[in-house]
């Protein structure tokens, strides 16, 4: 898939789109890590385009302060689960 898209749209395009997976993933794991969510976030960071990583930043930039982190964290792994069903994307490891 990545050879694809690479082909499709160049290097740079693919390099830009890796560096803002990283950045979202490295949002994700600094402020909603509950230290067991490192592992879940990597996988669906790598799975979900980043359109759709997008989409989880804006979830959990609205999610309410007075949350705990536990609870944040646990949204953000069901918003992810979710958009990984409605996009048909298999995110368990054979």
């Amino acid at each position: 898939m990545n050879h694809e898209y690479i082909q499709k749209n160049g290097l740079s395009a693919f390099l830009e789109r890796q560096a803002l997976r990283i950045r979202i993933l490295s949002g994700l794991l600094e402020y909603f890590d509950d230290g067991r969510s490192k592992a879940f976030y990597c996988r669906y960071c790598a799975l979900l385009a980043p359109e759709q990583l997008g989409e989880v930043q804006g979830f959990a930039a609205g999610l309410p302060s007075s949350l705990t982190l536990k609870e944040k964290s646990k949204g953000i792994r069901e918003f992810l689960t979710q958009i990984a069903n409605t996009a048909d994307i298999e995110t368990i490891l054979h």
